[in-house]
């Protein structure tokens, strides 16, 4: 069990992954970890979107152009929305979890029809 503020322990699926020819990042989450804001008035923002933009910065950072992206629980969704805006950087995506992106159109027409989820 993990947190979505803390990289996965005691899982071997990194090291499996590694074993195959990938090479494997596992990132804290913003503001957790080793990471740190460089200024006092950085605006603390857990907003799926920002944490998207956090690791299309990384990749930047790391000069990576594309790749495989993976995530569960909230690294699912923030996979999700990588690829839904910055199609370009995938390779493939692999995301687990509840908090997937669904359909634009169903969660238009019930919010317009004032149905909301019924």
């Amino acid at each position: 069990n993990w947190t979505p503020i803390t990289p996965p322990r005691g899982s071997n699926l990194h090291a499996e992954t590694q074993e195959k020819g990938y090479r494997v990042l596992i990132p804290y989450l913003r503001g957790y970890g080793t990471t740190r804001f460089l200024s006092e008035k950085t605006l603390r923002n857990g907003q799926q979107a920002a944490i998207a933009v956090d690791m299309i910065d990384f990749m930047d950072a790391l000069n990576i152009e594309r790749a495989i992206v993976g995530g569960y629980d909230w690294g699912g969704r923030t996979a999700n929305i990588m690829a839904a805006l910055w199609s370009e950087r995938f390779k493939a995506l692999v995301a687990v979890s509840g908090y997937l992106i669904g359909s634009q159109e169903a969660n238009r027409s019930r919010s317009l029809c004032g149905q909301h989820g019924r």
